[in-house]
């Protein structure tokens, strides 16, 4: 097991040693950065060298249309660029409708936009949309006196449009080509730190009664966020068929699993007179939040660490899942003074907290994940589980 990381069970962060020299600067993210600000400057200068070479008279959209199609993974590239050039499709049939009734005037600038927006919007295909009424505001607005008809132009901001798009393709493809399954990685390690908080916050309120709500609404904000990135990433992420060890099918189902389980035990967090049956167990019960939250600390930082290192196997929480288990058993809180929904917000934080542990032990595992143990649920008495009766 890694060690904690100067963080307590809090969630407070104790002070560390900070790292010197260029490599506390280049941290993954600010290269994350530099990578793609390089790749979509190089496009947009080969983008806008072509259009000159070709000498077409407004070389700037081939730089534009090349800026906005660098993208965060292939498949996102690829979308902004089918987005891109529809749009100049219908813009430039758009703007040579109108620009035959309405050439060079302010107001109609106004009627394409509105119609692109609406029309696309409607449809659900903003982006699309935003592309048309550019196209299109740029065929109504050049003026008459210029060298080319507006037929013409809007051929040339057609044929700039595809340059810009198929250099940004191109040099996304080949010049330090993004790997989704590290994007997709990364932002499951940043959801195990949201992950980590929660944990933290949830074990805190039960022991001391006290529920930070704010930090908690944080916390829940910050692990949807990573996880919203994770699921747009995921399918490309696997077709790029990485290694279970650097990208595991099951690890994305394991990780809304844990969530599930730590979001039970914060709607369980209980009042004073639940929580005093458990006093007796507060040693054990705080070895294995202390144990998770480290296990979670640990996931969080392999899977932002950068080099797809696998995850450690978490044996020690098997053996604390137990202890406490049957320290929780033998205490028979069911059959105490407790009402039924007091019973119930008992069993179902001891159980929510014994399952986040089995389910830290089978993302070690590879394949589609670990076969149920006999005490997931309800809990056996073969191994000590807390059964809710």
């Amino acid at each position: 097991m890694a060690p904690a990381q100067g963080r307590d069970l809090s969630g407070a962060a104790s002070s560390g040693t900070p790292r010197g020299g260029w490599r506390s600067w280049a941290t993954p993210a600010r290269r994350r950065v530099a990578r793609r600000a390089s790749k979509v400057a190089l496009a947009a200068t080969i983008a806008t060298l072509i259009a000159e070479l070709l000498e077409l008279p407004v070389p700037w959209f081939a730089t534009i249309s090349a800026i906005v199609a660098v993208e965060v993974t292939l498949r996102v590239s690829v979308r902004a660029a089918r987005n891109a050039v529809v749009g100049a499709v219908v813009g430039a049939l758009v703007g040579l409708a109108l620009a035959t009734v309405a050439k060079d005037q302010v107001w109609a600038v106004g009627v394409v936009v509105l119609v692109s927006f609406v029309v696309f919007g409607l449809a659900k295909m903003e982006q699309v949309g935003r592309q048309a009424a550019l196209v299109a505001s740029v065929i109504v607005l050049i003026p008459s006196r210029s060298d080319l008809t507006t037929p013409q132009f809007a051929g040339v901001r057609l044929l700039e449009t595809l340059i810009g798009i198929v250099v940004a393709l191109v040099v996304n493809a080949t010049v330090l080509p993004p790997r989704a399954f590290r994007g997709a990685r990364r932002h499951l390690g940043e959801a195990y730190t949201s992950l980590a908080t929660m944990y933290r916050l949830v074990v805190a309120a039960e022991a001391s009664g006290v529920r930070d709500a704010t930090a908690v609404v944080a916390a829940r904000r910050s692990f949807r966020a990573s996880l919203r990135q994770v699921d747009e990433l995921w399918d490309e992420a696997l077709s790029e068929r990485p290694t279970v060890e650097e990208l595991a099918p099951h690890w994305r189902a394991t990780t809304r699993r844990i969530w599930e389980l730590c979001t039970a035990m914060d709607d369980a967090v209980m009042d004073a007179a639940a929580r005093g049956p458990l006093a007796p167990a507060r040693a054990e019960l705080g070895e294995l939040a202390e144990a998770t939250a480290d296990a979670l600390d640990t996931v969080a930082a392999v899977l932002t660490g950068g080099d797809g290192a696998p995850l450690p196997p978490f044996d020690d929480l098997e053996e604390r899942r137990r202890t406490m288990l049957r320290r929780v058993r033998d205490l028979e809180v069911h059959s105490g003074d407790l009402g039924f929904s007091q019973s119930l917000q008992v069993f179902t934080f001891v159980n929510s907290m014994s399952l986040i542990a089995v389910r830290l032990t089978e993302l070690a595992v590879p394949g589609e994940g670990a076969p149920l143990h006999g005490a997931h649920g309800s809990g056996s008495s073969a191994d000590g589980g807390a059964s809710a009766g």
